[in-house]
């Protein structure tokens, strides 16, 4: 399953090149962003839209990461609490076997 894996990683990277550099001269265009609102009014300097798409997936790996980390911090939580409760009922079941059973009769009392 491992070579798998790489082999998607390395396709998908594959493509990637193969996709900028047929696409080289629209990604090198440059935008100019402008914001004007109540007055304020602002625009960047030219900026090249390979730089958008390299933040874009940036911000999308890190939002990931932070997403996955937490959801591990999450499920170690959650386990130390199965953990816990496993033991406490344990330790129940084991108080509960040491207990002698009540009005039963004993192994070498007949029944009429």
């Amino acid at each position: 399953m491992r070579y798998a894996k790489v082999l998607v990683v390395v396709l998908l990277f594959l493509f990637g090149i193969i996709f900028f550099m047929q696409n080289t001269q629209f990604i090198n265009t440059t935008i100019t962003l402008q914001f004007n609102f109540l007055g304020i009014n602002w625009s960047s300097s030219p900026i090249p839209i390979y730089l958008f798409i390299l933040l874009a997936f940036g911000i999308g790996v890190l939002v990931s990461l932070i997403y996955f980390f937490l959801d591990k911090f999450r499920q170690g939580r959650e386990l130390k609490w199965y953990k816990a409760r496993v033991k406490s009922l344990e330790q129940e079941i084991n108080s509960l076997r040491t207990l002698p059973l009540e009005n039963q009769p004993a192994a070498n009392e007949t029944r009429e």
